[in-house]
């Protein structure tokens, strides 16, 4: 799209006075192409937006989380000062397929989920590609378990997304399924499914909750991938959406999103209880068999996926992130040592990921107590396109399994004694 086109689309008054009253209290940062502005960053000002849109801005991201002074916001800012200065958040949902269609359906039973716990409205919009942003701003509960809900962030996104997942898994199966063959699936999303489908393989739902000051590609704001606009719909006419209507031609700004409050006090409390019911459960059914070793094990015994990920990535940087933090806390690094191979491993990348997810990741994997990273099996390691498996990997379930093997940190089975040859009576 050419410059004065963005300029003539941005300047719209419509935009304008939305994108305004959206920024209250929120950090919204402009894009120019392949660049983002400076942080932090919000508009108060009409002359403020008009001057950015003249620039050539080519899309505007913004905060989930709501700040009594966004422009006081710093990278370096403890966890202790980002509760401080955080108001609050939304809960949102990135729901994302290379399939049109299979977002409609899985975007569909995500509002159903949420209907079913008494939350409305549920605010839906385009993402401008291939999938939808699901969320609910929310001003109950205020607390949850004694603690501030405001500074249950990211963790509490990523939890209530576990559990619509887990809600709607088999029903999304069989939606999928009665709308294509598993091989129709198969060839329309290129993926590789086997016969035990997984319909998360297909779509998926991303909390968007990655660390403190992540940021979303804000409403009415263009895709640079599709210059279509990240149009906010109407949730019951989900399942009827034509990408026409995001057209920037045929935007009129009408629908709001993420501007009206409501209680999600039942799917907060339903979610937690979920949660703890599943850390029960998966503490005594997944013990790991393997000791962490008492020495670190060594790069040269990493398995293949571990070392294409080490040598930086273009695409799928915070995925190979929880990949990482996990695999080396299993194999025998400290935090200390893990965050000094994270910061190594992210000037690797291109681009790299902002030192504070880093920091944010190895905070969050600390308190988890350190779990392991996905299994082989899961579709991340193909997707991001580091899975080239050598004779061992066809014999093992996970990248830790693999290392620990190679180091003899697996009891190896016991054997009798060798008996010297030369003490044989005969």
């Amino acid at each position: 799209m050419r410059a004065s086109e963005l300029v003539k689309y941005y300047s719209q008054k419509g935009f304008r006075d939305f994108m305004l009253k959206f920024s209250r209290g929120r950090e919204v940062v402009p894009r120019f192409g392949n660049f983002f502005g400076e942080r932090p960053q919000t508009f108060r000002f009409d002359n403020e937006l008009l001057n950015v849109i003249r620039r050539g801005v080519s899309s505007f991201h913004c905060s989930e989380e709501h700040w009594t002074n966004p422009m006081s916001l710093s990278p370096d800012m403890s966890r202790k000062d980002l509760d401080s200065l955080r108001a609050g958040w939304d809960l949102v949902f990135d729901v994302d397929s290379r399939v049109l269609d299979y977002s409609k359906i899985c975007t569909k039973l995500v509002i159903d989920a949420l209907d079913f716990h008494d939350i409305k409205p549920v605010s839906v919009k385009f993402s401008g590609g291939t999938g939808f942003h699901v969320g609910i701003a929310f001003n109950d509960p205020d607390k949850l378990k004694g603690k501030l809900v405001k500074n249950l962030f990211p963790e509490a996104p990523r939890i209530i997304g576990s559990y619509i997942q887990a809600m709607i898994k088999d029903f999304l199966k069989e939606m999928l399924l009665d709308k294509d063959s598993l091989e129709r699936i198969t060839e329309r999303s290129g993926i590789e499914l086997g016969t035990d489908f997984d319909p998360f393989k297909v779509v998926n739902i991303d909390p968007v909750a990655i660390s403190s000051r992540h940021l979303i590609r804000a409403p009415y704001s263009l895709n640079e991938k599709q210059w279509l606009v990240s149009l906010p719909i109407d949730p019951k006419r989900i399942l009827d959406f034509d990408r026409e209507t995001a057209k920037p031609e045929n935007v009129d700004f009408s629908i709001g999103f993420l501007d009206q409050f409501v209680s999600a006090r039942e799917l907060f409390v339903q979610a937690f209880d979920w949660h703890e019911r599943e850390e029960q459960r998966m503490v005594k059914e997944h013990k790991f068999e393997a000791v962490i070793p008492k020495n670190a094990v060594s790069f040269d015994k990493f398995p293949p996926c571990i070392n294409q990920v080490l040598a930086g990535l273009p695409d799928g940087r915070k995925r190979a992130l929880f990949i990482l933090t996990h695999f080396f806390h299993k194999t025998g690094y400290s935090w200390a040592s893990i965050e000094d191979q994270l910061r190594e491993w992210n000037s690797k990348n291109n681009p790299p990921l902002r030192g504070n997810l880093i920091k944010a990741q190895l905070e969050w994997a600390k308190k988890q107590g350190g779990l392991m990273p996905h299994n082989c099996s899961n579709p991340n390691y193909k997707d991001i396109g580091v899975c080239h498996p050598d004779g061992l990997c066809a014999k093992i379930k996970n990248p830790v399994t693999y290392a620990l093997h190679k180091h003899k940190m697996l009891k190896p089975k016991k054997r009798g004694k060798r008996v010297n040859e030369g003490s044989v009576k005969k």
